[in-house]
């Protein structure tokens, strides 16, 4: 070959080699182009637009403080109310967590195809590592603040300290056991709904030598309701990983599986511009539910405090620093690029309803690969509780302090690990801490039932992290308790407030009752009004109807209370006058006060409550007038159910027996021995102890709030007084 024809040639290369190059980045510029366009096509906003976004967002953040504050206020505690405010903040949160699943699927196949094993490998590694230690960091954290600050204070539990046995059904091993059961699905679909769980089951047992067979625990595996998360990333990562390795014959999954991460980040996109209304209601929600909130700082004041400082430490300090160690940058820039995605987790307090919002952050505002947002993100929202780790932590030690419980070192460290273990195996959901706290008191042999004292800040605190709430059982519900000063009375007046009612009550004494008036108004969170009546005066008692009418417009519950006891006395001694009066006092004032209630009541399809005594039942010596007034109570309470149910109004009767009231000291009184007498009636009931104002208080509140298929029952409130043979014969030996 001619060295001229070999010129013409490599000339000839050069030219077509250039040639292709032209087109292959003409190629790439159009496919950049078109990459563009589908960017903003899959619903990614500009700049101008996510500022509105933001700002609609931290707006909706704000009104919803506002608006549950104002809800406080007004003393807004109905269920329904409270329901009604809640539930646009609940459609946002079920949009969330319906994206959840196939933007796992999406993201982790596509991230993990466009990578290579080497890079996926070290990239993973990595986030296994970082992930872990700031867990661990977080638990050491909160271990220390719990130990320097001490928040947890027996004094102020309110009650003795618990020595309740350890609990059994979580340890640590079944746990982790369970961590791994759930990496490795048996079924794929089941694992979209469900995880396997490890819990102790009674198993009968035949014993040598015994009749009956022996209840023993066994351990078994259980399937609960919720997503495996893990099992999901661990297949679906596999999945990713061959779909790369297949190269140009997994071409087609990999385009199909990046079309569905863009759709679904379009589907994100508009929900967003729905979510300022949804955290304003989830916020507005759980403050107005919030109950005593006196009680709950007092409880649980320093707890909150400890819990807080280790988030703002951890969050503000040693993140922002690991971040700056690493990439020689400002934290800050980093943090306003996902504070979309804080202020989302604020109001639904979940990391796994927050995912798709963070996806969208890092990709848009930080620019971020999207390679990297798609491996790492999930499986971060899934082992990475950084703060559940550090609440864990700082909880068990606060219950061990709120019982007196001294820990070791040894039981310390144990804290420390278990707390890492568990909020790596907790799931991503609101109040998942919870859950995963009977692992780590179980641990250390904590008492497992005191985590209910955690419950009442468990939202306040998940606006960092979880959440929580509590309501009164009988809210705006507008009562009269005749006879309500003072005994049985007063207990019922005290726990109808105490659980949101409005409570108009009347006694013939003005000064007792209105400094209880003015005691329970302050209290709340309900309210009441005192009014005098003589109940023994028709007219009397048509006035203190037509107040409480024209005061709160309806009535909801009569409680018919007010009677009295007289001294014993043979029959021989009692006149006809006396036993008038007390069956116009005792009686006919309930007939006269469910008359002229009735008319309401049937409006409202309320109920009456007739307060009669345990010894209509049993009988009570030289006490014949008292027992026939308290007896034809009952038999009244029963024709009323009957006439009344057409209305839906129920008629139900009390019973108390020995109930230590100002009433029961003053008959005690009038024997020789006073402290022997009340002795005696302890001794009297099978608990070996009178019964409580406000214990009666909690039984009226049973029969007018929960016991809703009740009408006509006569509830015993005795202690068991009425139980067992006793010497009881009168017969002179």
């Amino acid at each position: 070959m001619t060295i001229k024809k070999m010129c013409r040639r490599m000339t000839n290369q050069s030219t077509a080699n250039q040639s292709n190059t032209n087109k292959k980045e003409k190629d790439e510029s159009q496919r950049d182009d078109n990459t563009e366009v589908a960017y903003k096509d899959a619903g990614h906003c500009s700049r101008n637009t996510h500022n509105l976004l933001l700002g609609l967002t931290v707006m909706g953040v704000v009104m919803g403080a506002v608006f549950g504050m104002l809800l406080r206020y007004m003393k807004v505690r109905d269920m329904a109310a409270l329901t009604m405010v809640s539930f646009p903040g609940e459609i946002l949160m079920r949009m969330l967590k319906m994206l959840i699943l196939p933007l796992i699927i999406s993201s982790l196949i596509t991230g993990l195809a466009g990578l290579d094993a080497r890079s996926s490998g070290r990239m993973g590694s990595r986030a296994m590592v970082y992930y872990m230690s700031t867990t661990v960091i977080a638990a050491i954290l909160g271990v220390i603040l719990v130990l320097g600050i001490h928040p947890g204070n027996p004094k102020l539990r309110g009650g003795s300290s618990s020595s309740a046995p350890k609990n059994q059904e979580v340890s640590s091993l079944d746990a982790f056991l369970d961590l791994l059961r759930n990496l490795f699905p048996e079924n794929l679909v089941q694992a979209c709904f469900q995880q396997v769980q490890t819990v102790l089951k009674k198993v009968p047992i035949v014993a040598t030598n015994q009749t009956e067979p022996v209840l023993v625990n066994r351990k078994k595996l259980e399937y609960k309701w919720g997503m495996n998360v893990l099992g999901l990333i661990g297949f679906f990562i596999t999945f990713g990983i061959c779909m790369g390795r297949m190269g140009e014959r997994g071409k087609i999954m990999c385009d199909f599986f990046n079309i569905l991460n863009e759709i679904i980040m379009t589907m994100v996109s508009m929900i967003m511009w729905y979510s300022p209304v949804g955290i304003a209601s989830l916020i507005a929600g759980k403050i107005a539910a919030i109950g005593d909130l006196e009680v709950v700082a007092r409880q649980l004041g320093m707890y909150m405090v400890t819990v807080m400082v280790g988030l703002v430490i951890h969050g503000g300090l040693i993140l922002p620093a690991i971040f700056f160690a690493i990439t020689r940058k400002s934290p800050f820039t980093f943090y306003s690029g996902i504070f979309q995605a804080w202020i989302t987790a604020l109001g639904t307090a979940s990391s796994a309803g927050t995912l798709p919002v963070t996806f969208r952050c890092l990709e848009e505002n930080l620019k971020i690969d999207k390679r990297v947002t798609r491996f790492v993100l999930p499986i971060g929202a899934t082992i990475n509780m950084d703060g559940t780790a550090l609440y864990e932590a700082v909880a068990a030690i606060f219950i061990a302090q709120m019982n007196d419980i001294t820990l070791d070192s040894g039981q310390i460290v144990t804290v420390s690990m278990t707390a890492t273990l568990a909020s790596v195996g907790a799931a991503s959901i609101p109040s998942a801490g919870l859950v995963t706290m009977l692992l780590i008191l179980t641990a250390v042999g904590l008492p497992t039932q005191d985590i209910s004292l955690l419950i009442a800040v468990d939202w306040l605190l998940f606006i960092i992290i979880i959440t929580a709430e509590m309501s009164p059982r009988y809210h705006n519900k507008v009562v009269i308790v005749t006879g309500g000063s003072k005994g049985i009375g007063r207990g019922i007046v005290k726990v109808f407030v105490e659980n949101g009612a409005k409570v108009v009550f009347c006694a013939r004494g003005g000064a007792v009752g209105e400094a209880l008036e003015a005691e329970l108004n302050k209290a709340g969170p309900g309210s009441c009004k005192f009014v005098t009546c003589d109940v023994s005066k028709e007219d009397a008692i048509k006035r203190l109807i037509a107040v409480t009418v024209e005061h709160y417009g309806h009535i909801d519950c009569l409680v018919n209370n007010a009677g009295w006891h007289p001294p014993h006395k043979p029959t021989d001694d009692t006149t006809a006058e006396e036993f008038r009066d007390l069956l116009n006092l005792n009686l006919v004032s309930y007939f006269l006060a469910s008359k002229y209630a009735l008319p309401y009541l049937r409006q409202r399809q309320g109920n009456i409550i007739n307060i009669s005594s345990l010894v209509a039942t049993i009988g009570q010596k030289h006490a014949a007038p008292y027992v026939a007034t308290k007896g034809a109570i009952i038999s009244m309470t029963k024709a009323m159910a009957v006439d009344e149910s057409r209305y839906n109004v129920r008629v139900n009767c009390l019973s108390p027996g020995n109930v230590l009231t100002p009433l029961w000291e003053e008959l005690a009184q009038q024997t020789p021995d006073a402290a022997a007498a009340i002795k005696t009636g302890e001794q009297f009931q099978l608990l070996g102890r009178f019964g409580t104002e406000e214990e009666c208080g909690l039984a009226a509140l049973y029969l007018a709030a929960d016991a809703t298929f009740c009408t006509g029952i006569d509830l015993l409130f005795s202690g068991g007084a009425e139980l067992n043979y006793g010497i009881k014969s009168q017969i002179p030996s």
